[in-house]
């Protein structure tokens, strides 16, 4: 069976819910999966079916304290191995923005240790690469 024939036979049986034998609730939502791979995959969830307490005794796993959204996520990720990042809404993009210019406005003075001054030089080159790779990817070019 080719790589493109097991991978649509998981998107199929994660789709469908078909033989699905472990629930996980989150905020609402039921995400029904198939123990094999969300087990094998994650080591979290391993423990939680082997150690069957009263999580996973009816066949559930709750995570009350988890974002649906993130959830969705690392199912996805854990049947296919990748994931699509996604930007934050516009509402949860302004909360975002709100928070990271109040930290950066705590902490101006750090800008000054050297220590500091070394790490953001090092984490600027990183970006600047990660940013160059993503223009590169998607062929994007300055306008003439």
């Amino acid at each position: 069976m080719s790589q493109v024939a097991v991978l649509t036979s998981l998107a199929s049986a994660l789709h469908s819910e078909a033989y699905s034998d472990l629930v996980i609730t989150c905020g609402g939502e039921i995400f029904k999966v198939h123990k094999v791979i969300i087990c094998e995959r994650a080591e979290f969830f391993a423990r939680a079916v082997r150690f069957s307490g009263k999580e996973t005794g009816s066949g559930t796993i709750d995570l009350p304290e988890d974002e649906p959204s993130i959830i969705k996520l690392l199912i996805h990720y854990l049947y296919f191995g990748e994931y699509e990042p996604r930007l934050p809404e516009d509402d949860d993009r302004k909360g975002l923005c709100d928070v990271v210019s109040k930290t950066i406005s705590e902490n101006m003075e750090l800008v000054e240790v050297p220590e500091v001054k070394v790490l953001m030089t090092a984490f600027n080159g990183l970006a600047l690469g990660i940013l160059k790779q993503k223009i590169k990817e998607h062929g994007w070019r300055k306008k003439e």
